[in-house]
């Protein structure tokens, strides 16, 4: 159980403390999975997005292909930093296998993230972002996608 606590904490520092790509919210910004936006988290590193929802018809789409070769374990966070809002926010997951077959699109418990999922070689995760319970614009979230491989 402490490792667990510990390995939780330092998952969190981490996060906290790595450095994001700017994304402004945007009318039409990947709003269907089609327009999903693509994300490349680094070998044993993250790639994070800040963005907000402009209404609550809005949905936020991001993928990432697995091009790598070797399957691999992927984890999302997604932290909302308006505590009000926390627990209207939720993400979902669906993975598209190569040979074109999908799941469906699967939720956190929680609403806000799911450690290691497994994405085969040349599957793509996709990550939606979206609102139970919309609120304001001005609410941002942060979408942490982490790559647990060491290269």
């Amino acid at each position: 159980m402490k490792f667990k606590k510990m390995l939780t904490v330092l998952f969190t520092t981490v996060l906290l403390l790595t450095f994001s790509s700017a994304a402004n919210a945007a009318v039409g910004f990947a709003d269907t999975k089609a327009q999903a936006f693509s994300v490349q988290p680094k070998a044993a590193g993250n790639e994070s997005m800040s963005m907000s929802l402009s209404s609550s018809n809005d949905v936020d789409w991001y993928k990432w292909t697995n091009n790598t070769g070797t399957d691999k374990f992927i984890s999302t966070a997604l932290v909302v930093f308006d505590n009000s809002s926390q627990s209207k926010y939720q993400i979902g997951h669906e993975l598209v296998y190569k040979d074109g077959r999908s799941t469906d699109i699967f939720y956190a418990y929680d609403g806000r993230g799911i450690s290691h999922i497994y994405v085969p070689a040349g599957a793509t995760l996709y990550v939606r972002v979206e609102a139970k319970v919309f609120i304001d614009p001005s609410i941002v979230y942060w979408l942490f996608v982490v790559n647990h491989e060491l290269d």
